[in-house]
């Protein structure tokens, strides 16, 4: 900055000190500062003039006609005043001077000093001083986190927005008065605040430098909402970990059942069959009572394992090019035999040019005996199972005429065990509430997904899309699940 013109303002009511302070600035040196001075003998007038003018320094005298000691560094800051203010003090008076500068003055002179050298330097030295100042405080005022300065008695002397968010309170209130939490420097603390709402903070302290004096840097921030996550995130877990342990306990359960499950069901097809000897009249009730009961039971050992298998990854899909039609027409063939005394239409409606699609005929089967069967146990008096050409795809559609799923209850027809109280003949279904589980499994396999639609008193569709085969394309091998 050699060569530059500094615009200084002296409030000074002696004037023989003041020109001499001005006889000081004038004369060269080897800085080569020039130095315009400008003086007010009162500090209203020195304020009025920092209003109309800019200034590059301040120096100020402590003891003016209309204000003494503090009370005029003090009446300069609140008046808004951002320009680098220069002490000038009596010789003895050094504990004012520090006091001033805790407040916000930038440095002090005693006024019995006349070294025209040391009185710009002290200038030059306040005028940088204040730019570092300017610059640490814009760095703290636009932090993220909140930042509170403190003195070294734990005097607040400067927060910056983020700090007034966080505490809920203006600058206003809190500059001035005691830090309301320990400023223990070096390591990270948490502490609970209750005004204006209970919250967490996260805070560390570091030791600093401010206006010159020992202070301390309180870096701050609410860290409430990342402490729910982070429970929410350890809940989530939990729940994972124990739906894993309760699904490797299901599948092993449902694993060892079924070997003894094979041969009470042996068991009771030899007496069904009467090879332990002829059944007589109640006899023969009992046994028939077990085999449906040992039948419904294996059932839903296989529902278990299935699904188990599915989830846990081992499932195996082998697609290959296959007569959608050909197989929907077997499973409801089986189905009508099973439940012929159901007293409920099952039809079919099939495109006529309908092509094949790529899919495992095994899975695909399942899935459309328990679309169908589901059906069944729901609908009035009709179930339509459709294949139609939709693209390059064939979409298949399983409707029943039955009484509907209610809008809020079709997001659960997927997950495991649900069963909704859907309106059913004599004593009701009583399954395991897996067939619908079981068929996401599969159509997720097959890279596709169920869709629902449902209405109250109208009825449900089923709906899921299966590729064409195209013609030619070699036979794909199998795909393990993917994890």
């Amino acid at each position: 900055m050699t060569g530059a013109k500094l615009q200084i303002l002296m409030i000074e009511d002696d004037i023989e000190y003041a020109e001499i302070v001005k006889m000081c600035l004038d004369e060269p040196d080897s800085m080569g500062l020039r130095f315009d001075v400008e003086r007010a003998d009162r500090l209203s007038v020195g304020l009025k003039l920092l209003d109309a003018a800019r200034f590059d320094a301040l120096l100020l005298d402590l003891t003016l006609p209309d204000s003494t000691g503090l009370e005029t560094v003090e009446r300069v800051i609140a008046h808004g005043a951002t320009v680098p203010i220069l002490v000038m003090t009596n010789l003895g008076d050094e504990t004012t001077a520090f006091e001033a500068m805790r407040l916000g003055a930038q440095d002090y002179m005693v006024k019995a000093t006349s070294d025209s050298r040391y009185l710009k330097r002290a200038i030059w030295y306040a005028i940088e001083r204040h730019k570092l100042l300017a610059q640490s405080e814009g760095i703290i005022n636009g932090a993220a986190d909140g930042m509170v300065v403190a003195d070294s008695g734990g005097i607040v002397r400067y927060m910056n927005p983020a700090a007034q968010a966080v505490f809920g309170e203006p600058a206003e209130t809190m500059v001035g008065k005691p830090f309301p939490l320990p400023l223990t420097a070096g390591n990270t603390s948490l502490h609970k605040l209750t005004q204006p709402r209970e919250r967490t903070v996260e805070m560390k302290v570091v030791d600093i430098q401010w206006k010159g004096q020992p202070a301390r840097l309180a870096s701050v921030r609410d860290i409430t909402e990342l402490q729910r996550v982070e429970q929410l995130k350890a809940e989530i877990r939990e729940r994972r970990r124990l739906d894993q342990l309760k699904d490797e306990l299901i599948g092993t359960v449902s694993h060892e059942l079924r070997t003894p499950l094979t041969i009470v069901k042996g068991a009771i097809d030899n007496l069904r069959e009467g090879i332990a000897g002829a059944l007589q009249g109640k006899q023969s009730e009992v046994v028939e009572l077990a085999h449906r009961n040992v039948n419904r039971l294996a059932r839903m050992i296989n529902n278990l394992l299935d699904l188990s298998r599915l989830e846990s990854g081992a499932a195996r899909i082998a697609k290959r090019p296959m007569d959608v039609r050909a197989l929907i027409t077997e499973v409801l063939e089986g189905l009508r035999i099973a439940d012929g005394a159901r007293a409920v239409a099952l039809d079919t409606d099939f495109a006529a040019d309908l092509p094949k699609v790529l899919a495992d005929p095994e899975m695909l089967a399942q899935v459309i005996t328990n679309l169908a069967d589901n059906a069944l146990r729901f609908a009035r008096s009709r179930v339509t199972v459709r294949a139609q050409v939709q693209g390059d795809a064939v979409l298949i559609e399983v409707v029943d005429d039955g009484s509907g799923i209610p809008e809020d209850k079709v997001g659960a027809l997927f997950n495991k065990f649900v069963q909704l109280n859907r309106k059913t003949g004599g004593a009701g279904y009583k399954g395991t509430g897996l067939g619908l589980a079981i068929c996401k499994e599969i159509m997720t396999l097959h890279g596709s997904q169920i869709e629902v639609q449902s209405v109250v008193g109208a009825g449900t569709r089923f709906s899921f899309a299966l590729p064409a085969a195209r013609v030619g394309a070699a036979t794909p091998g199998p795909e393990a699940h993917p994890s």
